[in-house]
């Protein structure tokens, strides 16, 4: 699975970076993309986030499964 984490500002690009690094030694199998970290200098930001963004709905979409109370709706 992999989270996308946004930030905006100096607090919240420092909490997000803490939250990536956390996530990702705490939660098996998580990877995270951080702008920070995941964007080459130089290329085109928009670009390199509208990607993630859309592969990363593309991924949570496919692994939804409906949920199941166990109860009939009559």
């Amino acid at each position: 699975m992999r989270v996308f984490i946004s930030w905006s500002g100096e607090l919240s690009k420092q909490v997000a970076e803490l939250l990536a690094t956390w996530i990702e030694d705490i939660l098996q199998g998580i990877q995270t993309w951080i702008s920070t970290e995941d964007i080459d200098k130089g290329s085109i930001w928009f670009t390199e986030i509208s990607g993630q963004l859309t592969d990363t709905g593309r991924r949570s979409t496919k692994r939804q499964k409906p949920c199941s109370t166990g109860r009939s709706s009559s």
